[in-house]
């Protein structure tokens, strides 16, 4: 009889749905305005402004490093994003739709094992993987646009791909506290490595990610002294990275480019004072909310294990007591 959970069907959800992603992959265009624009060697101006006739095609790696280094201080941050846009743009259509299929399916796994309090395993239930699949796939704003564009992709799929990558880890360790990962140099490295291209990703998210990772650190440091190295190891690769992104010449200089020199003027500041007030207040809430969620769950869990301690020590004297008058013999 077939049962929708059974283990061997999750091997058929994840196929199914690298298939789907790879067919609406398939069936998305190249776009003719950034995709376009990201198959030549960056000129440093504007992104609306035309290429020049004696615009150069990226064919070569030295094309690509010329191009990220103009990207770099003329335009936008974003080392990994650029260098993935336009190395796919570079290798062909084909060679992306297989590798952003593969990527929007780890994705779901990865939301998977973040249920699952970072339990990485492939061992899935069938049922559940849909429903990410399905959710992921409704409720995305702009789905083709963040999913499927070549460029967009780069610059909102993949760089979720990579965060999420990245605080598994942390996340196993906060609901599983006694696990002990390799502590090894190896590791730490890795994940050094790993916080330099989240960092690098994402102007929004990466500053929040590393706000609440120093709490977090700060905690679990106080809680129990000698945190393995590869906590902070990847934490501090996440900084670099993301200085890496913040400080690059190119946000700067892209401002001027649309803004012109008068973009610090009164009013324009006091319009973003009002814009970064409004923003503050929801964050206010919205962090709130989220830490006091986090501190419920924890007294659930503290209450929980002292629950079960409680039921273990009432069932060995139950059990003791059992053995005692001889009803049962064990072992």
């Amino acid at each position: 009889m077939f049962k929708l959970n059974h283990p061997n069907n999750s091997v058929f959800a994840l196929t199914g749905m690298l298939l789907f992603f790879y067919l609406l992959n398939c069936l998305m265009p190249m776009a003719f305005g950034d995709d376009y624009l990201y198959a030549f060697v960056w000129q440093g101006k504007p992104m609306y402004v035309p290429l020049t006739e004696d615009a150069i095609k990226v064919n070569t790696w030295y094309d690509l490093a010329i191009s990220q280094l103009s990207f770099y201080f003329t335009w936008s941050g974003r080392i990994v994003n650029n260098t993935l846009a336009q190395l796919f743009a570079w290798g062909g259509k084909n060679t992306f739709n297989i590798c952003n299929a593969l990527v929007c399916t780890l994705l779901v796994m990865e939301i998977y094992w973040c249920i699952h309090k970072g339990n990485v395993s492939l061992t899935f239930k069938p049922d559940m993987l849909c429903w990410i699949f399905f959710v992921f796939w409704a409720f995305t704003p702009r789905f083709p646009s963040v999913v499927l564009w070549l460029v967009g992709a780069f610059h909102y799929l993949w760089p979720a791909f990579f965060l999420l990558a990245f605080l598994l880890p942390y996340e196993h360790k906060y609901y599983f506290s006694q696990d002990m990962f390799v502590s090894n140099y190896k590791f730490s490295l890795g994940m050094l490595f790993l916080g330099l291209i989240a960092g690098c990703t994402n102007e929004n998210s990466v500053c929040w990610i590393i706000f609440i990772l120093v709490i977090y650190l700060f905690y679990i440091n106080k809680k129990e002294p000698g945190t393995q190295i590869w906590m902070f190891a990847g934490l501090m690769g996440l900084i670099i990275g993301y200085a890496f992104l913040m400080l690059s010449p190119g946000n700067y200089a892209r401002l001027i480019s649309v803004h012109g020199h008068d973009w610090f003027n009164r009013e324009r500041l006091f319009r973003n004072l009002f814009s970064f007030a409004q923003v503050l207040v929801w964050q206010f809430i919205l962090w709130f909310f989220c830490l006091h969620s986090l501190a419920t769950l924890q007294r659930t869990i503290n209450a929980g294990v002292k629950i079960n301690e409680k039921k273990y020590e009432y069932l060995a004297k139950d059990v003791s007591l059992v053995k005692a008058l001889g009803i049962v013999g064990i072992g």
